[in-house]
């Protein structure tokens, strides 16, 4: 069928099926597009702040713990001065604000604050007493 037709009319049949699947790809990808934006959105909104907050948690909590080695060396717990300075520093006060106990109560509250799934309130609930434990151990 397609012999008897000349070149000009086949390249053209041609340019127009490539148009029509370049037409279908490009309404697929901005489809796309949407449904990516929500997701992103989602995550910056949503899940970035929460894990930033459980960071910021980890490293109040290895703060402390960095602290509590401190006081554990001779040389640093029989001197006044930088005992006091430990002290400051696992409870975030002093010269040291912000840091310690200090950045876990901060983001402790901010990641209260913030939506979480059913499963991630289970854990999160997991983890409080665990949490406690560990405050009342390390507490100055």
């Amino acid at each position: 069928m397609l012999r008897k037709v000349r070149l000009g009319p086949k390249i053209l049949l041609s340019f127009a099926l490539c148009l029509a699947l370049l037409v279908v790809v490009g309404v697929v990808g901005v489809t796309g597009l949407g449904s990516l934006r929500g997701s992103v959105n989602e995550l910056g909104e949503d899940a970035l702040p929460t894990v930033e907050a459980l960071n910021q948690i980890d490293i109040g909590m290895n703060e402390v713990l960095v602290g509590t080695r401190g006081l554990c060396i001779g040389r640093i717990f029989n001197d006044p001065t930088t005992r006091q300075a430990q002290f400051d520093y696992i409870a975030g006060t002093g010269q040291y604000e912000g840091v310690g106990f200090s950045r876990i109560d901060e983001h402790w509250k901010l990641f209260e604050s913030l939506p979480k799934s059913s499963a991630e309130a289970a854990l999160w609930e997991q983890f409080k007493p665990q949490y406690q434990a560990f405050a009342k151990e390390t507490e100055a």
